[in-house]
């Protein structure tokens, strides 16, 4: 436990397993200090635990670039459970472990428990290319998408939570023009109940926009598929779209996750992009001509609607869309079954 390990700022344990953080907050965001002690943690080939108290809430940023990573979010109730998931944990001395045997442990008690206030989340996963030209300005798409679905555009950006810097595309642009070819992934945060991270990639084809957005509503329900159409259609005509996926799944008003069980997300909609259509061959256009899906983006991209968000059957709606899209892509290139159409999913 010698090294920089030992000066992580706000760690209150370091053992040879984990690094862990108290963490008594309403929301715990994705604070400079958070992701410094993440990275310390992954060189150190340790796990980044934080605790809270069952009060507690963590951002979209958290959820997607911690939790999805490895971290584990352990909520300190009457006895100790993960966040995300409702394990049963136990300190076993140089960590928390899941408690009770191998295999799938009943979820904790407190997590099933349903919460005082739960509302209706849409998650979003929007990927879009833009042309590695001098002229080339990063940001719109994700502005685009709060503007349309959640009622405004970012009030702010930054590297980490809270964001510290007013929106403004020119620069974030100019921000990761400066760490080019390296990604940047930064933090993003609107006027209302939305929030997520952008990654900037440099990749063969082209700059890549990576938006993941989650969006609080009012009530139980997302909107629905033909609702969000409009917002599609048009982004596909202003972008490049690579692929976009949507999710509704319940949470906080704010569009945080909750350390109770909201229920299971479930797909709304998805949108292959030119590769991925052009992949497809002509089982592309006989999708449009059946009706399951719809040509978007001056005819370059496909857009599937699938559900409501909050009906479980919808994932065989997505099952059986994928497989279509598999086989014909597997069809049209002469490669094995396996081949799979890349689209980015939300964590």
């Amino acid at each position: 436990m010698s090294g920089f390990l030992d000066y992580i700022a706000g760690a209150d344990l370091v053992t040879e397993k984990a690094v862990v953080l108290m963490q008594d907050r309403a929301v715990v965001g994705l604070s400079t200090w958070l992701l410094d002690a993440a990275l310390a943690a992954e060189k150190a080939n340790r796990e980044l635990q934080f605790v809270t108290p069952p009060t507690s809430r963590v951002t979209h940023a958290v959820r997607t670039q911690l939790l999805a990573g490895g971290s584990r979010w352990v909520v300190q109730a009457d006895s100790p459970y993960d966040g995300l998931t409702g394990v049963p944990l136990t300190w076993d001395g140089e960590l928390f472990v899941p408690a009770g045997e191998v295999g799938k442990p009943r979820p904790s008690q407190h997590w099933l428990a349903p919460p005082d206030d739960i509302h209706a989340n849409l998650q979003i996963v929007a990927r879009v290319r833009h042309a590695a030209v001098e002229s080339a300005v990063v940001g719109g798409a994700t502005e685009f998408l709060f503007r349309e679905l959640a009622g405004g555009p970012p009030a702010g950006w930054g590297t980490e939570e809270p964001v510290s810097q007013p929106w403004d595309t020119r620069e974030v642009t100019r921000f990761c023009r400066r760490w080019a070819p390296r990604s940047t992934l930064l933090t993003v945060a609107g006027e209302g109940l939305a929030s997520g991270v952008i990654d900037i990639d440099v990749r063969p084809a082209g700059l890549e926009e990576t938006a993941t957005i989650a969006i609080g509503y009012q009530g139980m329900e997302t909107p629905l598929p033909e609702a969000l159409f409009p917002a599609v259609r048009e982004l596909a005509e202003r972008f490049e779209v690579v692929s976009m996926f949507m999710l509704g799944v319940g949470g906080s008003a704010d569009a945080c996750l909750l350390p109770r069980f909201t229920g299971v997300a479930d797909p709304v909609g998805l949108v292959i992009g030119q590769d991925g259509r052009a992949a497809m061959g002509p089982e592309a256009a006989k999708a449009v001509e059946a009706g399951v899906a719809t040509s978007i983006g001056h005819d370059t991209a496909l857009w599937f609607p699938i559900g409501t968000g909050y009906c479980a059957p919808d994932w065989e709606t997505f099952s059986t869309i994928m497989r279509r899209i598999t086989i014909a892509t597997a069809h049209h290139s002469g490669k094995p079954s396996t081949q799979k159409v890349e689209f980015t999913m939300p964590n």
